[in-house]
């Protein structure tokens, strides 16, 4: 039996990179901090996670092709001394999430994750010192803003779909009529 903890292939992939043994990467006993090395990583509780700091997109991400590399297209001093992750970036496979910079695909989740190890930027929680009071004032703009603002017409520059219920010779169709705005 295998008693060593298992980590995420990000936080292995960050050690590897930084030729930390895994032995040296220790949780504390409330998940609240991962040591990686000599890097406190914050983790959210109760489950002990990382919150990934999105920095690249899709469109960003420097990538080649499997095949290329397979047939020696790809020099090695391209991806040589660099994380390298292989995996799908295809719909098709039904490894696309939905994140702050829109949809991403696993692989690039995994890429972001190491990014936000390798440089340390942690997203960490508000402090609840804060998070009341900046909950209280975005409560009262909101009000100040829904009494202050003209109130919309409601048939102003709108169509209404009026859907009427009609019987004809025994069966039900839903018929849709346009009302436009005076």
């Amino acid at each position: 039996m295998h008693d060593a903890p298992l980590y995420a292939t990000e936080i292995q992939a960050t050690a590897l990179h930084r030729k930390i043994p895994l032995d040296q990467i220790r949780m504390d006993s409330h998940l609240s901090s991962l040591m990686l090395g000599q890097t406190r990583v914050p983790l959210q509780p109760p489950l002990g996670t990382v919150s990934i700091h999105y920095r690249i997109s899709p469109s960003t991400m420097p990538t080649v092709s499997f095949w290329e590399v397979m047939e020696g297209r790809i020099a090695p001093e391209q991806i040589q001394g660099k994380v390298v992750l292989v995996g799908s970036s295809r719909e098709i496979t039904h490894d696309v999430y939905a994140t702050s910079l829109g949809l991403m695909p696993g692989v690039l989740l995994s890429a972001n994750g190491i990014v936000t190890l390798l440089s340390e930027q942690f997203l960490r929680p508000l402090p609840m010192v804060l998070t009341i009071p900046a909950g209280l004032l975005f409560a009262v703009a909101v009000l100040l803003l829904a009494f202050f603002l003209p109130k919309a017409h409601a048939l102003e520059g709108r169509y209404i779909i009026d859907a009427q219920l009609r019987s004809r010779g025994g069966s039900a169709a839903l018929g849709f009529r346009e009302i436009h705005a005076l």
